[in-house]
Formats: C-alpha cells, sequence, structure tokens
C-alpha cells in the first residue's frame, strides 16, 4: 500500500490583499509615469535603447545585471564602462584570459561572478555561435551565474520581454501596497516620493494618509468582492481568518507602513575556517599562485624549486606592490596583512624582550647592588 496522500491546507486570502483590474492599470501607469520622469540615465541601459543588435544589447545588460550583484549602481557604471571600453562584444571577452577580465574587476569583490561571466562568454561563442538566447528561459538555461531575476532582466531590458522581474525591493513595495504581512526585511520607505501612494493600504492604516474615508471604502468594496466570490470567508477587517493580514495585537502605531512586511527571525551567521599559505622569498617577493577553492608563512631561501599541483591554473613571483595591485581578493590582501602584523608584533616582542636583559638605567647592576655592603 502507498503512503496516503496529504491534502495540504489552502491558506485563506481576503480580496483586500489582491488587486483589482482597474488597481492593475492604474499601477502600471503611474509606475511607467514615474519611470519616464525619474529614471536613472545609465550607460547599460542607453545601450539597450540606441543598439540595434539584441545579441549586443543582450551582452551589454547581462555584463551590467553580473556586477550589479552585491554592488551598488554608483559603484558599477565606471566598471562597467571600463569593462564595455576593453570588450566591447562578447567575442572580445571570449578571447581574453580570465587573468585579464580578472585584472579589470578588481576592486568589485566577488570574483566567482567573474569566472562565471567569462565561461559564459566562452560558451555564447562556441556553442550558440555568438548568439544569445532569445527569452528568460534560455538565459537562465545557458548562461552561468544567470538565474531567474537576473534573466528576467536581461529579457525584459535588452530583449523587449515581458516578463517580471521581482526582487525584494519589489516584494516590500508590494506587500505594503496590499497589507501583506509575510516575512521580509525592509528599510525605510520613501512614501512621499512613491508613484503607488493612493493604492497603499499599509499608508492608509498608517495614518500617513489623511483621507481615511477612502480606506473604509475599500474595505467595503472588499466585502462586496468577497460575497460574490464562492469562498467562504468571514471578515475581520479584511477577512476573518486571512493568512495575509497582520493581527490587530501585532500592530505598532510607531512603525507605520514598516509594520508590513513583517520581520523574520534573523538567521545565525556561518563561520568557515580557512587555511592559507603565504610563500616569501628571503629578498621580501611572495609567491602568487591561482588556487582552486579550498595562514601558514613559509620562507625559502630561493624561488628555485617551488612547485605546485598541476590543478593549479599558475603561479609567479611578484613583489608586495605587485600583489596588492593585482586582481586578488580583498580577503587574500587581508591575509597578508595579518601576516605583516604578526611579524610585527614578534619583532616588538623580541625587542622588548632583548632591551629588558639590558640593565635599566633605574635597575641596579648586581655590582651596584652589592656595593653598599660592608665588607669584613
Amino acid at each position: 500500500m502507498g503512503k496516503p496522500k496529504v491534502k495540504l491546507a489552502v491558506p485563506i486570502k481576503g480580496p483586500l490583499h489582491s488587486f483589482t483590474r482597474e488597481e492593475v492599470a492604474a499601477l502600471r501607469s503611474r509606475l511607467l509615469a514615474w519611470y519616464d520622469a525619474s529614471h536613472r540615465v545609465l550607460p547599460w541601459r542607453t545601450i539597450a535603447a540606441t543598439e540595434h543588435d539584441p545579441h549586443r544589447r543582450a551582452y551589454a545588460v547581462w555584463v551590467s545585471e553580473i556586477m550589479l550583484q552585491q554592488t551598488q549602481v554608483s559603484t558599477v557604471v565606471s566598471y562597467f564602462e571600463r569593462w564595455m571600453s576593453r570588450w566591447p562584444t562578447v567575442q572580445d571577452l571570449a578571447k581574453a584570459t580570465l587573468e585579464e577580465v580578472n585584472q579589470v574587476w578588481s576592486g568589485l569583490g566577488y570574483y566567482s561572478r567573474v569566472r562565471r561571466l567569462h565561461e559564459g562568454a566562452v560558451k555564447v561563442v562556441d556553442k550558440l555561435q555568438g548568439k544569445f538566447p532569445s527569452d528568460r528561459d534560455g538565459l537562465v538555461e545557458e548562461l552561468p551565474g544567470v538565474g531567474q531575476y537576473s534573466g528576467s532582466a536581461i529579457a525584459s531590458i535588452a530583449l523587449g520581454q515581458v516578463v517580471g522581474v521581482v526582487d525584494g525591493n519589489v516584494n516590500r513595495v508590494l506587500a505594503r501596497v496590499r497589507a501583506i504581512a509575510t516575512n521580509i526585511s525592509a528599510p525605510a520607505p520613501k512614501c512621499s516620493s512613491c508613484p503607488l501612494r493612493s493604492l497603499c493600504v499599509a499608508e492608509q492604516r498608517s495614518g500617513c494618509v489623511q483621507q481615511r474615508s477612502s480606506i473604509k471604502s475599500h474595505f467595503q468594496q472588499s466585502k462586496e468582492r468577497a460575497e460574490e466570490e464562492p469562498a467562504t470567508i468571514p471578515d475581520i477587517e479584511c477577512v476573518a481568518g486571512c493568512d495575509f493580514c497582520l493581527q490587530k495585537e501585532d500592530w505598532d502605531e510607531s512603525l507605520g507602513v514598516q509594520n508590513f512586511p513583517i520581520k523574520g527571525q534573523k538567521t545565525k551567521q556561518r563561520e568557515e575556517t580557512a587555511a592559507v599559505v603565504v610563500v616569501e622569498c628571503q629578498d621580501g617577493r611572495l609567491f602568487l599562485v591561482q588556487r582552486p577553492k579550498g595562514v601558514y608563512k613559509i620562507s625559502v631561501a630561493s624561488e628555485t624549486g617551488v612547485c605546485w599541483p598541476e590543478r593549479y591554473q599558475g603561479g609567479q613571483w611578484v613583489t608586495r606592490e605587485q600583489f596588492l595591485s593585482s586582481a586578488t581578493s580583498t580577503a587574500m590582501k587581508k591575509v597578508l596583512k595579518a601576516v605583516e602584523t604578526h611579524q610585527n608584533k614578534s619583532k616588538d616582542k623580541k625587542s622588548k624582550k632583548s632591551s629588558a636583559d639590558q640593565p635599566s638605567k633605574k635597575q641596579k647592576t648586581i655590582s651596584q647592588f652589592f656595593s653598599g655592603v660592608a665588607k669584613k
């Protein structure tokens, strides 16, 4: 006999948390009007709007989206412009070496992003004949490092696809506009400049908008729509038992719209331990090797005889200045600083110990100590 099927409980959702057709139309028109008036002029958007070749558009937006992962727009702009001047097409990027792209990427951090970008360029040129997939699903499937969000962004901005680009910011806005008490962390909102202000239930409930009658009218319309629906959903403010509502006892008047969305428990930070080896020659040069994912310091008399496993991509001797200016991660530069700090502390300890062995001006020597003793 097979396992009995478990019937999952269907969450109760009142009509307050959904958009009417009229509200959807208003939301779209206001967002588009706001974008036309307030959007930032960014180089990848300019390329997407002016370049006739869809594959060049896709390449530019793809580069920008990978750079924008974990990095602010203000930081990305200058990196993007340098990148595109160096490798204006995916074919140019595919010809570059990983060391070259790491050098240009240096300072952006999260170097796995640039490795996937380079890997993807080689794949587009060798496997896809230099042409990008024409839709989001194809982009997600073919390009390493491209997920649903990045794929949607590339497809919508560069290829004109009608796909939703949903991230934490979008979720927060929608949670407030429809008073959905979901588990999302939220920064301070800018209600005064939000184009959806008049549609926002969270702001109406918090008292930011003086026309309190509008929310009462919306609740009344919600009740009327609920009566027309076949589902039995009793009423509280929205409907009784609604799994998307914030309970009255959980409402904090001081938070206002930031009651939505609710904040979940913080996840405990993960601790990891890594072993790092710093190889330094007696003349002060450091041995730099590109290693697979995996602080000790080893001093060698000369570079002769230093070797590394074949799975390592390469190695070379560099000066301290060359190391600090190379496309190595911030973490590795911190490792070197930690080693140098440790060395300096060790030298200080030795110096203090050495000075402690010498007689102090205030400390009597052995002969002085016995000089006051009367001879018999």
